[in-house]
């Protein structure tokens, strides 16, 4: 079983943060959008100084919105595709099952519009499928900071992301949309949305003066195609408020940003032992 850990830090360092949820969840794969001001050697320095940690940084060449760290060799992470937010690795770990894993980090909705977001999005779509092609698989998932809630045009529409709520819906693999095959992503985090026992209502706070403003939302997510969903458990999926002792929301339960950071982090498994 393999453990992953996706964190917007939002520029900060959180050195100390990130170190303590790697140690606690024994996370194999680390992903951070927005994560420069963490520096990489003290980083490594901090966390690979306790316990069995062995974690490597893995360069995203071109960029910083992406910072990738692994327990995995160097070889295993091999790059398919770095750009502009976006960074899509082909993972070979040691007696493991191979699967691509695509790293994001999409603008802002403060800088672009939802048309615009939604053009990003048939544009990733593109660039997961030629990865695919390149890989000769559809072992896939998609991680990062969407700056998209998981109903919005470009995570559902068969031009974008394609992502659907139900696991018995992706279990067909794709659609015909006009002509075309257009294949299907899992989104699990569709039932990480409100008030749930174990959990925030979701990973970003924004109380906007606007009339339309849903205060909490999931722009942080996970997605899975379908030939990785018996790899994946959704009861493993988790949006993280602590880290160690550390509270990561503050007394009304939100993101702590003042502290830490807007964003709180996902946690999730793969099993991918051959």
């Amino acid at each position: 079983m393999a453990v992953f850990l996706f964190w917007n830090t939002a520029n900060r360092d959180l050195t100390v943060e990130v170190a303590r949820l790697v140690e606690e969840h024994h996370v194999d794969m680390l992903i951070l959008a927005e994560g420069d001001g963490i520096p990489a050697a003290r980083f490594l320095a901090t966390i690979n100084s306790r316990g069995d940690s062995n974690l490597r940084f893995h360069n995203v060449v071109g960029q910083q919105k992406i910072r990738i760290y692994s327990r995995f060799p160097e070889r295993a992470v091999a790059p398919v595709f770095d750009s502009g937010g976006i960074s899509i690795r082909h993972v070979c770990a040691p007696g493991c099952r191979d699967f691509i894993m695509v790293a994001a980090h999409l603008p802002s909705k403060l800088r672009w519009q939802p048309g615009e977001q939604q053009d990003l999005c048939c544009r990733l779509r593109d660039f997961i499928e030629y990865a695919e092609t390149q890989c000769g698989h559809q072992r896939t998932i998609v991680v990062g900071d969407l700056n998209m809630n998981p109903f919005e045009h470009g995570m559902v529409s068969s031009e974008g992301l394609h992502g659907v709520m139900a696991r018995h819906d992706v279990k067909r693999k794709k659609r015909v949309v006009h002509g075309f095959d257009r294949y299907l992503f899992y989104n699990p985090m569709w039932a990480h949305f409100g008030e749930r026992p174990n959990g925030p209502p979701g990973t970003y706070y924004s109380a906007r003066s606007t009339p339309l403003s849903y205060y909490w939302n999931i722009f942080d997510q996970v997605l899975v195609r379908p030939d990785l969903l018996d790899s994946f458990p959704d009861d493993h999926l988790r949006i993280l408020t602590k880290a160690g002792d550390m509270h990561l929301v503050g007394p009304t339960g939100r993101p702590d940003k003042t502290r830490v950071s807007d964003h709180l982090p996902i946690l999730f498994q793969l099993r991918l032992m051959l």
